[in-house]
Parts: C-alpha cells; sequence; structure tokens
C-alpha cells in the first residue's frame, strides 16, 4: 500500500556546499574580485531599494583593501549606506536563488560564490524598522550545519547601511594575489560595472588601500568613458532571432586598457573575460591625430544573455559560433566608424604587398587582374606580408593549374577550343 504524503513536507534546501564544488572560478584577477563584484552589485540594490531615483546622487560604497601584499592578512570589505539587510533582505539573503534577486537581475547565489575564495565572511547592517533604526551582525559560514553565527557586536559605521567583510584567503590563491596591482584591481572594478555607466546609473563608488586616501573610481571612469556609437543588430540564438544592443566607447590606452576588446554583459555587469579583437581590427590599439594612443571598447546586451547567464554569473550559455558571430557583427561596426583607422591599416598592408611583389613579381599571377588596393580590403587586417605572399602562391598555383588544364584540354580537342573561342 502507497504511504500517504505528510501535508508538512516541504522541499530540502540546496545542498550549496556540493554546489559550489561543482562551480568553477577562473584563478586570475576576475576570479579573486568577483566576491567584491557581486558585493558592489548587492549594494547597489540597496541604494535603489533606499533611495530610488536619487541613488545615483544619495548613494555611496566603500570598497577598502588591506594588506594586500600579504595572503596571510588580507582583508577586504565593501560597505553601503542602502537600506540594510532589513527583515525582507534577510529573508532573501538566507534563500538561495532567491526569487527576490531574480527581479533583480540577479540570480540569488553571489554571496556564496565568495566561498570559493575566502573562508571567513562577515555581516553587519543598520536598518530602519518601525521600532527604531536595529541592527544585524553575523558571520555567514556555508560550510557549518547552521550558517548563520551571530554576535552582538556594533557595525563600525553609524548610519543606515551594509557591510561584507572578506578574509581568511584560501590558500590555493596565495601566490596568485601577490601578482596582482593596485591600479588593476581598480580598472577592473571600474569596468566590471561599465553597463551600469552606460546604460543606467552609478552612485559614488571609493577605493581605499591600507591607510592611504580613497580614491573615486566613479570619477575616474566619467572622466575617460565616453559613449562614441551604440545601437543594435539581430543575431540567430537558438533558432530565434535576438535583438543585441551594442554600446561602444573609447578610453586612453593604459596597462589596464591596452587593447580593443568587447564585453559580454548581462544583469547590468560584464560576465566573462573580454574577447580581444586585434586580430579583427588589425591593431592592438589606435592612435588618433594628435598621437595619443587609445582603444575601443564594445559593450553588448540582450535579453536573450539573461535568459542563458549561469547561476554562478560567470559565463553566457551559447554556442562558439553565435558569440563568434556577434564579436564579427560587432567588428564590422567598429570598422565602420573607424573607417579612418582602418584606411590606414590597409594603406599599410598595401605597401607592405608591394614591395614584396617587386621581389616575387610572379606572384602578381594570384592577384586574377585585381589591383593590390582591391585584393588587400577583402583580407583581414592583422595579416602581414608573409600572409599575403603565402595566399598568392597558393593563388598563382590554382591559376596556373587551370591553365594548364586549358592547353591539356585545347591539344586533346583543338577543333571545339577553336568553337568555343568564336563563340565569345
Amino acid at each position: 500500500m502507497d504511504s500517504k504524503p505528510d501535508i508538512t513536507d516541504t522541499l530540502v534546501k540546496p545542498d550549496m556546499v556540493a554546489v559550489l564544488e561543482r562551480t568553477h572560478l577562473s584563478k586570475d584577477l576576475h576570479g579573486f574580485l568577483l566576491p567584491t563584484l557581486e558585493a558592489v552589485s548587492n549594494a547597489m540594490h540597496g541604494l535603489e531599494a533606499r533611495f530610488g531615483s536619487k541613488a545615483k546622487e544619495s548613494g555611496k560604497i566603500e570598497i577598502a583593501i588591506n594588506d594586500l601584499d600579504d595572503p596571510n592578512k588580507i582583508m577586504i570589505s565593501v560597505t553601503d549606506n542602502g537600506v540594510g539587510l532589513d527583515d525582507d533582505n534577510y529573508l532573501s539573503f538566507k534563500t538561495p536563488f532567491s526569487g527576490h534577486k531574480l527581479k533583480q537581475n540577479g540570480r540569488g547565489f553571489g554571496r556564496f560564490i565568495a566561498f570559493k575564495v575566502f573562508y571567513r565572511l562577515l555581516y553587519s547592517s543598520r536598518y530602519e524598522s518601525g521600532s527604531g533604526n536595529l541592527k544585524r551582525t553575523f558571520r555567514f559560514d556555508v560550510n557549518q550545519e547552521n550558517e548563520f553565527i551571530f554576535n552582538d557586536g556594533d557595525p563600525d559605521f553609524s548610519h543606515v547601511g551594509l557591510r561584507v567583510d572578506y578574509n581568511e584567503l584560501l590558500p590555493e590563491w596565495f601566490e596568485l594575489v601577490k601578482s596582482f596591482d593596485r591600479k588593476d584591481i581598480a580598472d577592473h572594478i571600474g569596468s566590471h560595472f561599465l553597463p551600469y555607466f552606460l546604460y543606467k546609473w552609478l552612485p559614488e563608488i571609493t577605493i581605499r588601500f591600507d591607510a592611504n586616501e580613497p580614491e573615486s573610481i566613479t570619477s575616474y571612469f566619467r572622466d575617460i568613458f565616453i559613449q562614441s556609437e551604440s545601437g543594435n543588430f539581430l543575431c540567430a540564438i537558438d533558432g530565434i532571432d535576438e535583438s543585441i544592443e551594442y554600446s561602444i566607447t573609447k578610453v586612453p590606452k593604459t596597462r589596464s586598457f591596452k587593447n580593443h576588446c568587447l564585453l559580454f554583459a548581462a544583469g547590468d555587469r560584464i560576465v566573462g573575460n573580454p574577447r580581444d579583437l586585434t586580430n579583427l581590427l588589425g591593431q592592438a590599439f589606435f592612435t588618433d591625430e594628435e598621437n595619443n594612443n587609445y582603444i575601443v571598447i564594445a559593450v553588448v546586451r540582450s535579453s536573450a544573455f539573461e535568459r542563458r547567464l549561469n547561476d554562478a554569473r560567470t559565463g553566457i550559455n551559447i554556442s562558439p559560433s553565435t558569440i563568434e558571430e556577434i564579436v564579427s557583427s560587432v567588428g564590422d561596426i567598429i570598422q565602420n566608424t573607424e573607417k579612418s583607422q582602418i584606411i590606414k591599416i590597409k594603406t599599410a598592408q598595401s605597401k607592405e604587398l608591394e614591395g614584396a611583389l617587386k621581389e616575387n613579381p610572379i606572384l602578381r599571377i594570384g592577384l586574377k587582374g585585381r589591383s593590390v588596393h582591391d585584393y588587400v580590403s577583402g583580407k583581414p587586417n592583422n595579416w602581414k606580408a608573409q600572409d599575403f605572399v603565402s595566399n598568392l602562391a597558393i593563388e598563382r598555383y590554382r591559376v596556373s593549374r587551370d591553365l594548364s588544364k586549358a592547353i591539356t584540354s585545347a591539344a586533346n580537342n583543338p577543333d571545339d577550343y577553336m568553337a568555343k573561342i568564336r563563340d565569345r
């Protein structure tokens, strides 16, 4: 006989430790900063909940990184003046993959990813309640049976908001962290939220290393990121034409921004690593009329990306061939907006090829009657003289082979050959 279901049965909560074990995090600067980026994103949601349309002017996010040069002591904190960890947010915090986060283009998983980098996570918050301002402070440890270890300590700030502290770095990160540069860290955090800057709003975000003065990430990126082109195009994803929105910006070439790249955005943040556009555009960077080096950064976003964003927010589940199609489309757009730069590249290529043809004039057969300019215009922007020479050698061989076939055919059937000539 079948047993009757217990009316008190409920779903068992996910085994988050097992989920984390199956979650891959790249061992690079982005992987190391992912917990910080998640905390900043959550802070933005808190600011929007508290200030609404005034979040850009009233919101503040403070990032502090201490002892970056000592993996045994390193500590990162993110503090905001948002709504804080009130009862609703705390309930969402306790619910993996919460619907509350889905409404904010989140996944409800970000706070767990920190355990891939740090062992110890502390949360402290002040929030408004009907009975006045309250506080909530605890250590969060997903590896414990009771994940919340509360304490009676006061937050290190007096205003309404939330602070998360990350420390006790996992040993596998020790050597890698020693190679990180402070400027690269600030640049990476700012560029990660480039979609917010381009499409929405960005509050005042500062970063401070040890006892140094805080630096404004927002002000820095407001000065260097200038949108030059935007629009949309269609791309087939899983058999459906999806609208892809793009935005193109130019920034000065620096150690952090050293080559043209394409960024994929979902949930108002950059997802995955940048796609290098150097080979597609022909150069790692361009030079303007005043001899200043600059790079082009393209950002693409789509509702199709949102639907295919993985729970760890580390990738978008679309095929490599679709990604390449998007990259190609964006490359065409950039080449159209940077016509003067492409003309310089093609002129240089033509000059190089002319020099090669002087040394190997027989290769001109491979041009098949085309001018050098017309031939070069149809080839990749990153080709060098040796690439053109190799291609023309193959074309010359094909022309010679076709000619040999025609001669053999004429010799075997001269009457038919003469008839064909008369028909022409």
